[in-house]
C-alpha cells in the first residue's frame, strides 16, 4: 500500500472548477463526528487503507456468517438461500439503470444536488421494476417446493430498498466521505452475520430467517444513509437541472448500467445458470462456497476501486489518469497473486475444517475458480478507474465478453460437473481482464464531463 499516491486533497480555492466545488460541497456536507466511526477505528488513516480496512472487516464477519449458515443449514437449505440472494441482486442491478455510479461520478464533480433532484421521482418506480424482475425469477426457477414463501417475501422487501441504499450510500462516495460510506457498508454487510449467529444460537436459524437478517440490517443501513443524505435532499429541492445535465446524467447512468449489468453477468452467470437449471440445491450450496471461500480475494483487493473512483473523477479534464491507475491495478494484480497462491496450498484441509465435511467436494472448483479471482480483481480496479475517467462503456464490452464466454463455455462444456462450470468462469474472467488491459493503455484523458453530453 506504501506505493499508492497520496490523498487528493481539495482546497476551495482550487483553479480547477470542478475541484473547487467538489470541496465546498465536502465541506458543506461533512458527516458528523459520530459518523466517522472508520477513520477513528481505522489503523490506516488515508482513504484507500479505510476502504481496504472496511472491507477487510466486512469479510472477515462475512465468512463468518458463511460458516454459521454452512455449518447450521447444510449444503441445500444454504443453496436456496443463496439462489434467492442472488435473483435478488441481480433484479436490483437491472432496474438500476446505473443510477448509483451516476450519483457518485455527479457528487465527485461537484453536482450533488443536481443529481438527486433528478433522482426523486424515478427511484419508486426503477424499485417497482425490481421488485418484478425478483418475482419474474424466483417463477423461471420452479423451485416454489422448495422455497420458503416468508423467505421470498423478505428478500422482495430488500429488493424494494436496495436501489435508495445505493443512491445514499454512492452520494457519500462521491463527495468523498469515506467513513461514511464505510460505515453504511458495516451496518449493511457486517449486520446479517450478528442476525445469523443470534437466530442460530436460538436454534431458529432458516432460510427464512436468514433473509430476514439479510434485509433488516439493509433497513438499517438505508436509514442511516437517508439521514446522513438530508442537507443534500434540502438543496436538491432547489438545485437547478437544465436539459443538457439531464442528457448528460441519462447518458452516463445508461452506459453505467451496461457496465453494471456486464458486470454482474460475468460475476454471477455461473451461479444463476445453475439456480434456473436442474442443479439441486446441494449443487447449489457447494458452488457458493466455492464462490465466497476464493471471491474474498477479489472483493478486498478489488475494494481498492472505491478509493479510485473518485480520485479520478476529480481529476482535471485534461489530466492523464492512466498513472494513477496503473499503479492501483498493480498493487491489486500482485497482492491478489500472492493470496491466491496461499489458498491454493491450503484449499485441501482449509474448506472441510471451516464449512464442514459436507463441503469437501468444493475444493477443486475453488482451485479452478482461483485463477478468475485474479483476474477479476485486476478487471475491477481498472473498470473503476476507467469510469472515473468517463469511460464506464469500456467495462461493459470486457465483462459483456468474459460473460458470454462463460455462459457458452457452460453449455459446451456442461453444467453438470462444478469443475467444468468453474472452468468457464475463470475463463470469462481471464477474456475480460485482457480487453480491459488493453482500454487502459489507450485511455489517456478524462473525456466525460457531468455538463456535457460527449461519448
Amino acid at each position: 500500500m506504501g506505493n499508492l499516491p497520496p490523498s487528493n486533497r481539495v482546497s476551495p480555492h482550487s483553479t480547477c472548477p470542478s475541484l473547487r466545488c467538489a470541496a465546498v460541497y465536502h465541506a458543506r456536507y461533512r458527516p458528523h463526528p459520530e459518523n466517522q466511526l472508520i477513520r477513528r477505528i481505522s489503523i490506516v488513516r488515508s482513504p484507500a487503507g479505510q476502504v481496504v480496512g472496511t472491507t477487510g472487516v466486512v469479510l472477515l464477519t462475512q465468512a463468518i456468517g458463511g460458516i454459521i449458515l454452512a455449518r447450521v443449514l447444510g449444503p441445500g437449505d444454504r443453496g436456496l438461500l443463496a439462489a434467492l440472494v442472488l435473483w435478488a441482486a441481480t433484479a436490483s442491478d437491472i432496474a438500476d439503470l446505473g443510477i448509483r455510479h451516476a450519483t457518485s461520478f455527479w457528487a465527485a464533480s461537484g453536482k450533488p444536488a443536481q443529481a438527486l433532484r433528478m433522482l426523486r421521482s424515478v427511484l419508486p418506480v426503477l424499485s417497482l421494476v425490481g421488485l418484478a424482475i425478483y418475482a419474474a425469477f424466483v417463477g423461471l426457477s420452479g423451485r416454489w417446493d422448495e422455497l420458503p414463501v416468508a423467505a421470498v417475501v423478505v428478500m422482495g422487501i430488500w429488493v424494494g430498498v436496495q436501489l435508495l441504499h445505493m443512491v445514499v450510500q454512492r452520494l457519500q462516495q462521491g463527495l468523498h466521505n469515506m467513513g461514511a460510506f464505510n460505515t453504511m457498508r458495516l451496518f449493511a454487510e457486517v449486520g446479517p452475520t450478528i442476525g445469523y449467529a443470534t437466530v442460530a444460537v436460538l436454534g431458529l436459524l432458516t432460510v427464512a430467517t436468514g433473509a430476514a437478517a439479510i434485509t433488516l440490517f439493509m433497513l438499517i443501513a438505508t436509514a442511516y444513509g437517508v439521514r446522513l443524505a438530508r442537507p443534500v435532499w434540502k438543496q436538491a429541492k432547489q438545485a437547478h437541472v437544465g436539459d443538457e445535465d439531464k442528457r448528460a446524467f441519462r447518458s452516463y447512468s445508461l452506459r453505467s448500467w451496461m457496465t453494471v449489468l456486464a458486470v454482474r453477468s460475468n460475476g454471477t452467470i455461473d451461479l444463476l445458470i445453475l439456480t434456473l437449471l436442474a442443479a439441486t440445491s446441494v449443487d447449489i450450496g457447494l458452488y457458493s462456497v466455492a464462490i465466497t471461500s476464493t471471491g474474498v480475494i477479489a472483493v478486498l483487493i478489488g475494494s481498492l476501486g472505491f478509493d479510485l473512483f473518485p480520485r479520478i473523477a476529480g481529476l482535471a479534464p485534461d489530466a492523464d489518469g492512466r498513472p494513477l491507475l496503473r499503479k492501483y491495478i498493480a498493487a491489486a494484480f500482485g497482492t491478489a497473486t500472492m493470496a491466491a497462491a496461499v489458498f491454493w496450498l491450503v484449499a485441501d484441509w482449509l474448506i472441510p475444517l471451516v464449512y464442514g465435511d459436507d463441503f469437501a467436494t468444493a475444493v477443486e472448483p475453488a482451485r479452478i475458480l482461483l485463477i478468475g479471482v485474479v483476474a477479476a480483481t485486476v478487471a475491477r480496479v481498472a473498470g473503476d478507474g476507467l469510469a472515473g475517467m468517463g469511460f464506464p462503456g469500456r467495462q461493459a464490452i470486457a465483462q459483456a465478453v468474459g460473460a458470454v464466454s462463460t455462459a457458452t463455455l457452460i453449455f459446451v462444456l456442461g453444467a453438470d460437473s462444478l469443475q467444468r462450470v468453474a472452468v468457464a468462469s475463470s475463463t470469462g474472467f481471464l477474456a475480460t481482464a485482457v480487453l480491459m488491459s488493453a482500454f487502459v493503455a489507450v485511455a489517456a484523458h478524462r473525456s466525460y464531463e457531468p455538463s456535457t453530453d460527449r461519448s
